[in-house]
């Protein structure tokens, strides 16, 4: 077997698609998002500094209050009624970047058992 030495930073650089790191935290909704991949930034824009937790993120990548809404609404409907054997759960959604625009995304978000313990993730792959 082969000796491979590399970071999960430079491992998540690597995806081709966007993947943020979110702290779980059971005593607020409002988890704390740790790192962007390189393809985030360069796709949607959107830096730590922008984005520090899932509060502000539904605000810059929802700017318009009634989508933003219906958003929520329905992703906190998706993440409730997940199964308990699901590894993913997913939603498509319109998310505005910082630059260009409003694209068209499937989000997925880690569920039930994360590859790190207290850390999610959530990958945004572009709908064409």
């Amino acid at each position: 077997m082969m000796n491979v030495s590399f970071t999960i930073e430079q491992y998540l650089n690597k995806l081709p698609f966007c993947v943020a790191l979110v702290k779980d935290d059971e005593l607020t909704s409002n988890h704390k998002i740790i790192f962007l991949n390189t393809r985030f930034n360069k796709e949607l824009g959107w830096s730590l500094q922008d984005i520090p937790d899932k509060s502000t993120w539904f605000k810059v990548a929802f700017p318009d209050k009634d989508y933003q809404k219906v958003v929520t609404a329905q992703w906190e409907l998706v993440i409730e009624s997940v199964d308990e054997n699901a590894e993913y759960v997913s939603m498509d959604v319109n998310i505005k970047s910082k630059f260009n625009g409003t694209h068209r995304y499937r989000v997925y978000c880690e569920v039930n058992e994360y590859l790190f313990d207290d850390y999610y993730m959530v990958f945004f792959s572009p709908l064409s």
